[in-house]
């Protein structure tokens, strides 16, 4: 690994050779994340050890923009009221990529900036933190949580279908013991129990916990 005199020197020949212009990810994607790297040790919030006062000066002259970018509230409380929006019609956070992209990419900007990602410098406020918290916003992206939406998802198809949830385990094996597995989560009789949320969503197409086990 490099130390931080030497990758000053090999950023300090590049604008040499570059006529004064700093490297962008395309072109020499190390410079450029140790720049990006750089930035974040200016704001000893983020965990990083800080910059010297000598480090500092020699990146300013330089002309490199130490301090982060700011958010745009105005963007992120009509993007938060999509969110809520769309939590408040599926019961979840699971917003498909392909149906919108611009969500699913703010929805993981939050969770990168709650984690201090290096990609997003700008922590979220305190405001922002309990508005996100205070609907159950999940800041780790659980692939059971995903797996069981998809499965939720086709409990309601097959009650759309049939007008019924009566599932039978040799029609549709799976679907029917993730049926059984909900009843038995809702009872305690499993390892790990139900959600609110999911117990929600189960009661709003009239989901039964009395089925036969």
């Amino acid at each position: 690994r490099m130390s931080w005199n030497a990758m000053y020197s090999e950023l300090d020949r590049y604008r040499e050779e570059n006529d004064g212009r700093l490297p962008d990810h395309k072109d020499e994607p190390k410079l450029d994340r140790w720049i990006r790297q750089q930035r974040r040790r200016m704001r000893s919030s983020y965990g990083h050890v800080a910059l010297s006062v000598d480090q500092e000066g020699l990146l300013r002259d330089m002309g490199i923009p130490m301090l982060p970018k700011t958010v745009d509230l105005r963007v992120w409380y009509e993007f938060y009221d999509e969110l809520v929006a769309f939590w408040k019609d599926h019961g979840n956070f699971l917003v498909d990529r392909s149906e919108n992209l611009a969500l699913f990419q703010w929805i993981n900007r939050q969770r990168m900036r709650y984690k201090g990602t290096f990609s997003e410098p700008v922590p979220l406020s305190i405001s922002q933190l309990y508005l996100l918290e205070r609907i159950g916003f999940p800041w780790v992206s659980d692939n059971r949580e995903i797996e069981w939406q998809m499965m939720y998802d086709k409990l309601v198809e097959f009650q759309k279908e049939h007008g019924h949830m009566q599932v039978k385990r040799l029609e549709n094996g799976s679907l029917y013991a993730w049926m059984q597995n909900q009843r038995k989560r809702y009872d305690n009789k499993a390892k790990t129990e139900l959600s609110t949320q999911q117990i929600q969503q189960l009661e709003k197409i009239g989901f039964r916990w009395s089925g036969q086990l």
